[in-house]
């Protein structure tokens, strides 16, 4: 499979030491990656061993998604980052950084490094948000009758080539 994007789905971290987005936001990413899927585009998402066959089965029928887990706990920097937050808290208790886990933010660009190097080409492979298709984001003039969600924006994601679209700018 040739790899267009990558991206992460990882839940139920609000309120730990990760922090992260709220398990409310789970369906709109599940939903709004699924509306990629359905473009064909070559995806990678990573999880973690406790929604990886979920996430399987929710996109068996997208063979252009791979779903793979990796535990935020051996990211590389991970216990960097805990030393971190365990000098100053506030990166775990301050607003502007409960929705936000570092270790998928920092884990994104070696995400991407990682399937950069494995690629067969020098194509270009863009991080696309999980949750990035919904109508806070993006307005619903992109969505057609044939839409099947309110994440499924397919005037983007299935009747353009949102891929080639990317590269070309």
């Amino acid at each position: 499979m040739t790899v267009h994007f990558v991206t992460a789905l990882y839940i139920g971290l609000k309120g730990t030491r990760y922090n992260g987005s709220p398990e409310a936001l789970y369906e709109r990413y599940r939903q709004s990656l699924r509306s990629l899927a359905k473009g064909g585009y070559g995806i990678v998402c990573y999880t973690d061993n406790k929604h990886l066959e979920e996430l399987q089965e929710f996109y068996k029928e997208y063979p252009n998604v791979q779903i793979i887990a990796e535990e935020l706990s051996d990211f590389y920097y991970h216990d960097a980052i805990e030393k971190i937050k365990n000098k100053n808290t506030k990166y775990m208790t301050c607003p502007s950084w409960e929705t936000r886990c570092v270790e998928i933010m920092w884990g994104k660009f070696y995400w991407l490094m990682r399937h950069a190097a494995l690629a067969e080409t020098n194509a270009p492979i863009f991080w696309i948000d999980a949750g990035i298709f919904h109508s806070g984001l993006i307005h619903e003039k992109w969505k057609t009758e044939s839409s099947d969600n309110v994440f499924d924006f397919d005037r983007i994601t299935q009747g353009r080539d949102l891929y080639a679209d990317l590269v070309k700018h």
